[in-house]
């Protein structure tokens, strides 16, 4: 900030007489000077030069090595010990490796320390599974998650292949997005048995048959089953009382209320009599 000026040799004690006054310079750059006088008795060779004042060399303290993905422009910053204004460029979105300099909006100080290099690396999501206990219902099953933050795009996220059938299973969220990791993308997940409901006859009471025989039942089939194939344990034939179970053959349904206690009666016959009036004839009739 120190007005400057050249200084000229050569002339010696004229210098006085010669009267010249030299233009004084601030700012960094080059500047041709022509210097004249206007005593006559005098007359300058080689009155013509090229005065340059260099930029003052500065640094920055740089700050920001690592940054974590969070959809924005990541960028380090710059302070410099110089009450002067700068620029930094060369900010980035995505994980990677960049490179970032600082530039001074004041052509009289140069920056010697101009480039940093920094990262951007992954942001690691821990995801919340829910729905880890799924009831049959003929069609593909899979958990939920949730977790994301409100950056992603959740499109990006995607899960493998659910299950069907009654079992455990594992399955995975896949992201298509460099951008992320998923510190936790497997779960464990299970399909349990759609449970059905028997509605017993309201008589339990069963006259004897000679044949193996159960009250009368019914079973609240969901709309996407016809029929159900079952099993039956504990049936009875003679007089007594039995407890019967109907169980499911199929392990995609449970059934429930499934177990009731009955009895069998004795069957009431009528006897019918013929030939009930015999004429006595001395024998046995």
């Amino acid at each position: 900030g120190t007005e400057l000026c050249p200084s000229i040799g050569g002339i010696g004690d004229y210098a006085i007489e010669l009267g010249i006054v030299m233009p004084k310079f601030c700012d960094a750059g080059s500047y041709d000077i022509e210097v004249n006088t206007e005593n006559k008795n005098f007359i300058l060779n080689n009155n013509i030069a090229t005065f340059i004042i260099e930029p003052k060399s500065v640094s920055v303290i740089w700050s920001g090595k690592t940054f974590t993905y969070n959809g924005e422009e990541r960028i380090p910053s710059a302070s410099c010990v110089e009450n002067i204004e700068i620029e930094v460029l060369g900010g980035g979105v995505g994980i990677g490796d960049y490179l970032a300099e600082v530039k001074s909006k004041n052509n009289n100080y140069i920056i010697e320390n101009n480039t940093f290099s920094y990262k951007i690396e992954p942001f690691y999501i821990d995801l919340v599974w829910d729905n880890l206990e799924i009831e049959f219902c003929n069609k593909e099953c899979k958990p939920s998650f949730s977790g994301l933050p409100d950056f992603a795009d959740e499109s990006k996220f995607c899960l493998t292949d659910g299950a069907v059938n009654v079992g455990t299973y594992e399955i995975e969220c896949e992201v298509f997005d460099e951008n992320f990791v998923i510190n936790n993308p497997k779960q464990e997940f299970r399909i349990v048995s759609k449970k059905i409901n028997v509605n017993w006859d309201s008589d339990l009471g069963l006259n004897y048959c000679g044949k193996e025989i159960i009250p009368d039942y019914e079973l609240e089939l969901p709309n996407y089953v016809t029929e159900l194939e079952t099993a039956i344990e504990g049936s009875g034939v003679n007089v007594g009382i039995y407890t019967v179970k109907i169980k499911s053959l199929n392990n995609n349904f449970e059934l429930i209320n499934n177990i009731v206690n009955y009895e069998i009666v004795a069957c009431v016959v009528d006897v019918i009599w013929e030939d009930a009036e015999y004429i006595f004839n001395g024998e046995v009739q």
